[in-house]
Formats: C-alpha cells, structure tokens, sequence
C-alpha cells in the first residue's frame, strides 16, 4: 500500500503490483491494480498519462532536495522509457518487467526514502480508499431513490459522489491531489448554488451523510476543517456560559481616628496705633 505521497514511492508500489500478475497482460494487470472498471477505456488513459508523468515529478521532486542528487537523475533516466511501454497494452507483464533491470529499482526506492525527507503530505491507505469507495457507492444508491429531495439537488450530489469515486481511484497514482481537487470544485459549486438548493441541502438527510463523508476524506488528506462547506448543515453548539454578575463596591468610609483632631489656634487681632 501506498503510504507517503512521492512519486518515487507510488511508482515503486506500482511496479511491485505488476510484478506480482506476471500471466496476465499489462493493460488487465493495470485494470486490476488501480481498481479500474474493464469497460473504463477513458479511466485507463488518464491513469496511464498520470504514470508516465511519474519519473518526471521524481526527477523534479529530487530537485527540492537541499543535496546534490544527480546520480539519483542519471540512474532513472531508463524509467521514461521503460513507464512508457506501459502504453503497448498488448505485451506481457512478463516482457515489462523484463525491461526494467534491478539497479533502476533500486535507485526507485532509494529516490524514495530520499523524498520522504520532504515532509511528504498524508495518504490514505489502500484499505482506507477501498473503505471510501464503498461508502460512496452506498451513498449513491441512497440519494437516487431519495424521494424527499429534488431533482436539482439530486443532479448535484450524483455528480460530485461521481467525482469523488474517480479521484480515489486516482489516488494510487496521483498521490491526494485528485481529492483535494475534487473537493475544491465542490466547493466552489456549492458556493454558487441557487439559494433554494442550499436551504433543501441543509434539511435532507442524505445530503447530512454526503457532508459527514466528505468531511471526513479531507481530514485525512489533511485540508482540514477550517474550511467548512458552504451549505452544510449547521453544527449546534453548546449555549455559552453566562459571564460572571459585576458586583459594585461601595465606596469605603475613611478610617476613624481615635486621637482628638489638634486645631491650631486662630493668630491674635493686631493692636491699633495711639491716636
């Protein structure tokens, strides 16, 4: 399973899947691997151009480094080569692997330990991305035979569980790029939702269970949950607690003295002068 986000690192998982279907041919060993539907021609194209792109985000990846890493480049300049036979869907895991000698998978997995030190970004497990896809489909199901929301919030929920699905699947090769942008779009179609389809979003239980799942995908991609979607359900907080009474203090009374108060005597009148 996929567990840290590098291209070096998805394409070494890659790899090591292929090499465990060696009877089958490439393009069925891809279908099985990524999980892609055998009818899905499109979704198999996408997933092959992301995987072509692979060893030109490692070689960029290792760029980032803050130590030379030409050797790294040089050795897996072979991977463009051989990630692009990838393409000749008709040849033989076994012709593949053929290909692709020892040392450049070892300088794989090499180029990954080295980009792990990039701090690389959370990805979701195989399990955790099967466990999604699940309940997506659940979802999908619930809100086609949902009979107490309308067909405009219908259309928006199938639509954006639809995108959901694809981006997992791309997930085991793209790393969480394709979720988080799935979710920006939903987003950004949520903000400019008509007023009335918020207003119905917010009471339909079904919508409830499509916020709470996507919620949940972003904070395991870690976009966290500051940025709350514009129409989900409120969340009920707890009354706040009344501030303390202000009590006014009287003014306090000078200390009594017990000694007398010593008045000076008056000065003496001036006599006046003889006449």
């Amino acid at each position: 399973m996929v567990e840290e986000s590098n291209p070096a690192k998805r394409l070494a998982w890659l790899l090591a899947q292929l090499r465990e279907r060696r009877s089958i041919s490439t393009e069925n060993a891809l279908e099985v691997t990524l999980g892609i539907d055998e009818q899905d021609d499109s979704a198999l194209a996408m997933h092959l151009a992301a995987i072509v792109r692979l060893p030109g985000e490692i070689e960029r990846d290792l760029g980032r480094l803050p130590f030379p890493t030409d050797n790294f480049v040089v050795n897996l300049q072979p991977l463009y080569g051989h990630v692009r036979t990838l393409f000749q869907l008709g040849q033989s895991i076994d012709q593949f692997n053929g290909a692709l000698g020892e040392g450049v998978r070892v300088n794989l997995d090499n180029c990954a330990d080295l980009l792990a030190s990039l701090g690389p970004e959370r990805v979701p497990t195989r399990e955790q991305l099967d466990e999604w896809r699940d309940e997506i489909t659940d979802l999908a199901d619930e809100v086609r035979t949902a009979d107490d929301i309308s067909d405009e919030l219908r259309e928006f929920l199938l639509g954006h569980l639809e995108e959901m699905l694809i981006a997992i699947t791309m997930t085991r090769v793209s790393g969480s790029g394709p979720l988080r942008d799935a979710y920006y779009r939903l987003r950004g179609h949520a903000v400019v939702a008509p007023a009335h389809v918020a207003e119905e979003a917010k009471k339909s239980s079904a919508c409830t269970r499509f916020w709470d799942v996507v919620g949940r995908i972003a904070d395991v991609i870690q976009i966290g949950t500051a940025l709350a979607l514009p129409f989900a359900a409120p969340v009920e907080l707890p009354p706040a607690p009344a501030p303390p009474p202000i009590v006014m203090e009287a003014p306090k009374e000078p200390p009594l003295v017990d000694s007398p108060i010593e008045v000076p005597p008056a000065p003496a009148a001036e006599e006046a002068p003889p006449g």
